[in-house]
C-alpha cells in the first residue's frame, strides 16, 4: 500500500488512530482487507504501535478485526 502526495496531506494533520481509519475507510483505494504490517509501514511507525490502536479502534466498535492481523472498516464488502 503506497500513499501518493495527495493522501499525505490529507492524514498528515490526523491523529494516528484518524490515519489508521482514514486508511481501513478508502480501502478501495488500497485494498479492502488491511493487514496490520502494511498498514505500519505505510504510516512509517513500528509494528506493536499500529497493533495496540487496532485493537482499541476493535475494542470500540470502528473497525472489525477478520483475522490474525487483518483488519477492514465495518460496512466494506469484503
Amino acid at each position: 500500500m503506497q500513499l501518493d502526495e495527495e493522501h499525505k496531506r490529507k492524514i498528515a494533520v490526523l491523529s494516528v488512530s484518524n490515519k489508521v481509519l482514514y486508511l481501513l475507510k478508502n480501502s478501495g483505494q488500497f485494498d479492502d482487507l488491511q493487514h496490520a504490517a502494511d498498514i505500519a509501514r505505510t504510516l512509517e511507525m513500528k509494528r506493536k504501535n499500529i497493533d495496540s490502536i487496532l485493537s482499541r479502534l476493535c475494542l470500540k466498535g470502528r473497525i472489525e478485526r477478520k483475522g490474525i492481523g487483518i483488519y477492514k472498516f465495518p460496512g466494506s464488502d469484503v
